[in-house]
């Protein structure tokens, strides 16, 4: 895989994160504004970024739900070119 550099922006930070990981999580990456930063990197760049219901209990014991998302292996080339793009 090629080397990339430093990311810029939060598109670029979360995108980044995407192609150097296996999952990331709005609980990984605590930032304003992540879940519309994906969106836009879907919608707007058309990166098919998947996503994964996690089920957890939180402090207090009671059930829910977060998405981690991923990026299929299929997708990583065009997810580098994008990168290259926004950063």
């Amino acid at each position: 895989m090629q080397r990339l550099s430093p990311p810029k922006n939060q598109k670029a930070f979360i995108l980044h994160t995407l192609i150097n990981k296996k999952f990331i999580s709005e609980q990984d990456i605590p930032m304003n504004g992540f879940r519309a930063r994906v969106s836009e990197l879907i919608n707007d760049h058309g990166v098919d970024i998947q996503s994964e219901m996690v089920s957890f209990k939180n402090v207090f014991g009671h059930s829910s739900k977060y998405k981690k998302r991923f990026l299929p292996k299929k997708e990583v080339d065009k997810a580098i070119k994008v990168y290259n793009q926004i950063n």
